[in-house]
C-alpha cells in the first residue's frame, strides 16, 4: 500500500496566520481612545461593581452599546486581571473563530484553495487585524452576522433536518450579534437573504415543506425573543426613559441619521476605506466582485435552480453590496463600520484568485492587478507626504477638526517601510504571473502580508505607543499615585474625550467615583469641584491632569496649581481646595 505524505490541515496554518494578524504583540500598546477606551473603561466597571445590567463609564450609565462585548470583557477582567490583553482577548478569538468559519463555508462552496485563501485574506488585512486587537465590537459583530449569513445559506440549500438545525442557528447568531451592536445584526441578514431570494427566484416552498418553513421560524424568532428581550427589559427597568432615549433613539437612529456629527463623511467614502482596510486583498475582491458571470443553465431562468458555484457568488456579491450601501447612506461613517461585509470580500477574493492563477488561466488579471495594487500604495504613501488635501476633507464633512500640520518623521518611516514591503510584494506577483509561474501569486501575498504585519508590529507598535498614548496613561498612573487613597483627580484636557485613562486607574479611587472629566475648552476646575460635592466626595488633594501646551481650564489659576511632573506634552498638578471637595 502506497503511504501518501502527512500534510497538516489547512486550518493549521490559518491559525498560525491568525496568531499573526490578532494574537502576536512583541510591545504592548495601551489601551486606545475613543471607542476602545470607553468600551474597556465600561468592562472593567462591569467587572469591579458586578453591575452586569447596567453599563457604566466612570460610574455613569453608558447605553451607547448593548453589553455582550462588555460582559465577555468583564468576565476576561476578573480571571486575569485588568491588562490589556485580558479586555482584548474576546476580540481576538471572534476574529480568529471568523475565520475559521468562513474557510469552511468556502470550503463547501467554493473549493479548498479557494477557501483556503479567503481565509488567509480575512486574517491579514489591516482592518480585520485591527478588530482583533482592539476591545471594540466590530469582530464581534462580523462574526455573529456572518454565521447569520452562513447558516442561512446552509439552511436554504441543506435537506430537510439540517435546514431546520441551520435555521435555528441563524436565529441564535442574529440574536447575539444584536447583543453585540444592536439592530445592524439584524438588519442587515434581512436584506441579504431578502435580496438574494428575489433574484434567485427558488420554488416556493409548499405543503409539509412549507409547514416546516413556519414552525422552524416561529421557534427561530422565539429564540431570538428569549437570547435579546431579557437585557433590554431589565435595563429599561432599572433606568426608565433615559435608556430608551439614549439607547434607540440617539444611538441607532440618531447615527443612521447622521447625528454623530464627528463622524460626517461623504457619500463615497467606504471606496476609499475598503480598498485600504482590505489591502492588497481589497483589489482582487474588487477584480472577484465584477467577473463576468457564466450564463445559467439551458433550461431557463424562472425557477431552475442556478449553478451551485454561481448561485454563492450572486449570495456573496449581494452580501457585499448590501453592507457597503446601507453604511454609504448612513450619515456616521467610520472605516470599521463596513467590517461586516470582509467576509463576502475574502470569499470573492479566493474564488477568483483560485481561478486565475490556476496553470490554463491567461496572465494578464494578474498583471493588472499588480500593477492597480501598487499604484494605490503610491497614493496612500502620497497622502502621508502631503496630508493637506486629506485633512481638508475630513474638516469639511466631521465636526471634529483635525489638528495636524505636518507629518512626523518617524511615522513617514514606518510608513516607507510598510509601503515599500507591500510594493516589493506586488512587484513579485506581477513578476510571478509574466513567469508563467501562476500557481505561487497567492503564495506571494500571503508572505508579503506576513511581512507587512511583522514590521507593522515591530516598529508601528512602539511607534504608535510613543506618539499617541504611552505618555498619557504614564501621567496617569503617576497622578493616582500623587492623589493617593483619599485624593480626587480631574483629568482636564482638550477634546476629544480621553476614557482609556479610566483603565488605568486603581479600582478604589473608581469606587469613590473621585475621578472627574471635564473639557479643558469648556470646563471649570469649579464646576469639577462641585461635581465632586455632588456625589459626596471626601478628598484631601485634588489632582489635575493637564496639557502642558493646549487650552486649560480658565479658572486653574485661581486654584494655585503647582506642577508636580511632566510626561510628554501631559503635566500633573496639585490644585488647592478646601477639604471636602468644596468650591476652590
Amino acid at each position: 500500500m502506497i503511504r501518501r505524505p502527512w500534510r497538516p490541515n489547512p486550518i493549521l496554518y490559518l491559525v498560525a496566520l491568525c496568531f499573526v494578524g490578532f494574537w502576536y504583540a512583541p510591545s504592548t500598546l495601551g489601551i486606545t481612545d475613543l471607542d476602545e477606551g470607553l468600551y474597556a473603561a465600561c468592562a472593567r466597571d462591569m467587572a469591579r461593581t458586578g453591575d452586569w445590567i447596567t453599563p457604566r463609564v466612570n460610574g455613569e450609565p453608558f447605553y451607547e452599546k448593548p453589553p455582550l462585548l462588555y460582559w465577555l470583557s468583564a468576565a476576561s477582567i476578573k480571571l486575569l486581571g485588568p491588562t490589556e490583553r485580558a479586555v482584548r482577548l474576546p476580540s481576538g478569538i471572534a476574529a480568529t473563530a471568523l475565520v475559521i468559519i468562513t474557510y469552511l463555508f468556502g470550503l463547501k462552496y467554493i473549493g479548498r484553495r479557494a477557501a483556503f485563501i479567503a481565509g488567509a485574506a480575512l486574517a491579514l488585512a489591516p482592518m480585520t487585524a485591527a478588530a482583533g486587537r482592539l476591545a471594540t465590537t466590530d469582530a464581534a459583530l462580523c462574526l455573529l452576522l456572518s454565521g447569520c449569513l452562513y447558516s442561512s445559506y446552509l439552511s436554504v440549500r441543506s435537506d430537510t433536518t439540517g435546514r431546520t438545525y441551520w435555521s435555528l442557528a441563524a436565529w441564535v447568531c442574529a440574536a447575539f450579534g444584536t447583543l453585540a451592536k444592536g439592530a445592524p445584526a439584524i438588519v442587515i441578514p434581512v436584506a441579504i437573504l431578502g435580496l438574494h431570494y428575489l433574484v434567485v427566484r427558488r420554488a416556493r416552498p409548499v405543503g409539509q415543506q412549507r409547514r416546516r418553513l413556519l414552525i422552524s421560524t416561529l421557534v427561530g424568532l422565539g429564540l431570538f425573543v428569549v437570547i435579546v428581550a431579557p437585557w433590554h427589559v431589565a435595563v429599561w427597568r432599572a433606568n426608565g426613559q433615559p435608556f430608551v432615549d439614549e439607547y434607540i433613539v440617539r444611538q441607532h437612529i440618531g447615527r443612521f441619521r447622521g447625528g454623530d456629527t464627528a463622524h460626517h463623511a461623504p457619500l463615497w467614502f467606504y471606496g476609499p476605506a475598503f480598498l485600504a482596510g482590505f489591502f492588497p486583498w481589497s483589489v482582487v475582491a474588487l477584480a472577484g466582485l465584477f467577473a463576468r458571470r457564466p450564463s445559467l443553465n439551458a433550461a431557463g431562468p424562472s425557477i431552475s435552480e442556478p449553478p451551485p458555484d454561481q448561485d454563492v457568488l450572486t449570495f456573496l456579491r449581494l452580501w457585499f453590496g448590501v453592507v457597503f450601501v446601507i453604511f454609504s447612506a448612513g450619515g456616521s461613517k467610520l472605516v470599521s463600520y463596513i467590517l461586516p461585509l470582509y467576509p463576502a470580500a475574502a470569499l470573492l477574493a479566493g474564488h477568483w484568485l483560485a481561478r486565475a492563477t490556476m496553470p490554463e488561466s491567461r496572465a494578464r488579471p494578474l498583471i493588472v492587478t499588480g500593477i492597480a495594487g501598487a499604484a494605490i500604495v503610491g497614493s496612500l504613501f502620497a497622502c502621508l507626504l502631503f496630508p493637506a488635501p486629506v485633512i481638508e476633507v475630513v474638516n469639511r464633512y466631521a465636526d471634529r477638526p483635525v489638528r495636524l500640520s505636518s507629518v512626523d518623521a518617524e511615522w513617514l518611516n514606518l510608513a516607507a517601510a510598510m509601503a515599500g514591503v507591500l510594493t516589493a510584494g506586488l512587484g513579485a506577483m506581477a513578476g510571478l504571473a509574466m513567469a508563467r509561474r501562476v500557481r505561487l501569486v497567492p503564495n506571494a501575498l500571503i508572505l508579503t502580508m506576513l511581512a507587512f504585519f511583522l514590521v507593522a508590529l515591530h516598529l508601528g507598535l512602539p511607534t504608535a505607543q510613543r506618539a499617541m498614548i504611552g505618555s498619557l496613561h504614564a501621567v496617569t498612573r503617576r497622578a493616582a499615585a500623587v492623589a493617593g487613597d483619599r485624593g480626587a483627580l480631574i483629568i482636564a484636557l482638550p477634546g476629544p474625550r480621553r476614557p482609556s485613562v479610566l483603565y488605568y486607574l486603581p479600582d478604589a479611587m473608581l469606587a469613590r467615583r473621585a475621578v472627574v472629566e471635564i473639557d479643558a475648552q469648556d470646563g471649570t476646575v469649579g464646576s469639577a469641584v462641585a461635581l465632586l460635592r455632588s456625589r459626596h466626595v471626601v478628598s484631601d488633594r485634588l489632582v489635575a491632569i493637564v496639557s502642558a501646551s493646549a487650552a486649560r481650564p480658565s479658572d486653574i489659576d485661581q486654584c494655585q496649581p503647582t506642577v508636580i511632573a511632566q510626561a510628554g506634552p501631559y503635566l500633573i498638578t496639585s490644585l488647592f481646595a478646601p477639604p471636602h471637595g468644596g468650591q476652590p
